[in-house]
């Protein structure tokens, strides 16, 4: 976009609004009347559905038929996932994918999840926390 396009565009929607402000003050109070209210409500699924679509290419039924593959546990603790969501339910489990292609490698709990991020993904960087626990061991408080 050249910037003489844009400046006009800019001086277009200048003009569009200096003439039609009372229309658009109008709206704006009518939409705040409504308590922020969403124009086209969606239900949760649909909303998670998307976001799966959108972010990792699989739809809510694949999702929901991995994580009965997997017993609603994740990949790596075999743990159910115990955090909970902002709305206070159980969250669900994350969807754990490859960011260099976006394949999904499967389910994962948030710690687990939130691990793997924090060492990059990197099998060589596990390998050394492995074995920096092997060698120092496991020290209990007492």
């Amino acid at each position: 976009m050249s910037s003489l396009y844009r400046a006009s565009r800019r001086a277009a929607n200048k003009r569009y609004r200096e003439k039609n402000r009372e229309l658009i003050n109008a709206k704006a109070r009518a939409d705040y009347q409504l308590g922020k209210k969403k124009k086209y409500p969606r239900s949760q699924e649909t909303t998670r559905n998307l976001h799966y679509q959108r972010k990792y290419g699989i739809s809510l039924d694949e999702y929901k038929n991995l994580a009965a593959q997997q017993n609603n546990k994740c990949c790596i603790c075999g743990e159910e996932e115990t955090t909970k969501s902002k709305t206070g339910e159980q969250a669900s489990l994350c969807v754990d994918h490859c960011h260099d292609t976006g394949k999904v490698r499967g389910l994962l709990c948030r710690m687990c999840n939130s691990a793997l991020g924090k060492f990059k993904d990197s099998v060589e960087i596990l390998e050394k926390a492995k074995l920096y626990l092997t060698n120092h061991g496991r020290t209990e408080n007492k």
